[in-house]
């Protein structure tokens, strides 16, 4: 498991990927506002990576803003952790449950 030591985490959130795709909000990915933890400095900046660790249920994804399926796409299985450090892939990743609807804890990195 890499954890992003380098980047300041600027938002976390637990994402349900479903029965339709998913994709990481635009809303996340750039900083808008100040927060008491970065005290304004990350304000305005573009997400660099993300840290996300799949806690329920499988998932399949594609990077390139293709829609995966419940039988293509790469798989990822409860415990699985991914991390991507390109904001192509961060603003493409498509992702859609295999079976059950599943959580994805992601960390946003500025």
């Amino acid at each position: 498991m890499e954890i992003l030591i380098d980047f300041a985490t600027g938002y976390n959130e637990m994402i349900t990927i479903g029965e339709g795709i998913t994709a990481f909000p635009n809303t996340k990915l750039t900083r808008t506002g100040r927060d008491d933890n970065d005290r304004g400095k990350f304000k305005g900046s573009r997400c660099k990576a993300i840290f996300a660790v799949l806690e329920t249920d499988q998932i399949r994804f594609w990077l390139n803003g293709e829609d995966p399926s419940s039988s293509a796409g790469h798989l990822m299985q409860v415990g699985d952790d991914l991390t991507l450090r390109n904001i192509y892939d961060i603003e493409n990743f498509r992702a859609t449950r295999v079976t059950a609807d599943a959580t994805l804890s992601v960390s946003y990195k500025f």
